[in-house]
């Protein structure tokens, strides 16, 4: 994501980033992120929308939201399922580009369409 996205400051905060936790939610997952200190902040609006998801546990592909907080470090990556399935057990999958959208600079709503910013 941080070598396609033109976002200064995301590759720096991709590198040190942490998990802290993980939740799957049936259609998706929750990964809650922690950057730590000195890291300088990304100024973009969140969340980033990350590349379209591809793989054997997620019906019909799926999609990833990269969430900052107020003070622009990265807190949360959701990845969600198009479809009803989401499986814990997905570990090979593709990355694609989003078709029509910039990358990096549009937003998935929770109803699953897309929006670019502006």
């Amino acid at each position: 994501m941080a070598e396609r996205l033109p976002i200064p400051n995301l590759k720096e905060q991709i590198a040190v980033v942490v998990t802290t936790g993980r939740e799957y939610t049936g259609v998706g997952a929750i990964t809650s992120l922690s950057v730590p200190e000195p890291v300088p902040a990304i100024k973009c609006s969140s969340p980033i929308l990350g590349p379209v998801i591809e793989a054997d546990g997620i019906e019909h592909g799926g999609t990833s939201n990269l969430f900052l907080d107020q003070s622009g470090k990265i807190v949360e990556l959701e990845l969600i399922a198009s479809g009803d399935r989401f499986t814990e057990d997905s570990s090979s999958f593709k990355l694609t580009e989003w078709e029509g959208i910039e990358p990096g600079h549009g937003s998935l709503s929770r109803d699953g369409t897309a929006s670019e910013h502006v």
